[in-house]
């Protein structure tokens, strides 16, 4: 998130918090000395707006500015796989995933680059691969290896179960970038 968006959220959130507050005080305090209440709008009490609906309203802008505060204030957690040893916990983030693929996927004659996307899914890690290949080979051929290159590399060395490899070919290399083979 942008730091100007961040910041936005976290104030909005807190404002619309703040007024909550100040519904849920007006129905616990009361009107003020002369009968009118500090600041909700006079037309509630003739609207028929029973206090406790205010103060509902009030306590619902407090929980979700609190909320939303808090998932905006919380370091975000880096999403990873673990599994449980003998020893304990042990967790791969999806980003040392992607490093992985992408030194595996460089392995493969034909590949130039590539770019690796991994998420984790109830079915396993699912892979989006944004590859470069070489001229003088056939992406129908490359693919394929590519594909199992990643899938067997990552269920070997992370002990995940690799759900599906996606590649998408985005662009063909220019000979004069080729690398040695």
């Amino acid at each position: 998130m942008a730091a100007f968006n961040w910041f936005l959220s976290v104030l909005n959130s807190l404002v619309l918090a703040a007024i909550g507050g100040v519904l849920i005080w007006q129905v616990a305090v009361g009107p003020g000395p002369e009968g009118v209440p500090l600041w909700i709008p006079a037309w509630s009490g003739r609207a028929g707006v029973p206090p406790w609906v205010v103060g509902v309203v009030g306590l619902a802008f407090v929980l979700s500015g609190l909320h939303v505060a808090w998932h905006a204030l919380r370091p975000p957690r880096r999403a990873a796989v673990s599994f449980t040893g003998e020893a304990g916990e042990v967790r791969t983030s999806l980003g040392a995933i992607e490093e992985l693929a992408r030194r595996a996927g460089l392995q493969v004659p034909g590949v130039r680059d590539l770019r690796a996307r991994v998420q984790a899914t109830r079915e396993g890690l699912s892979l989006r691969i944004r590859a470069e290949v070489l001229p003088d080979y056939r992406i129908p051929e490359v693919a394929p290896e590519l594909q199992a290159r990643l899938k067997e590399t990552i269920e070997e060395i992370v002990g995940a179960r690799v759900a599906d490899v996606r590649i998408v070919v985005e662009r063909i290399a220019s000979e004069r970038w080729r690398k040695p083979e």
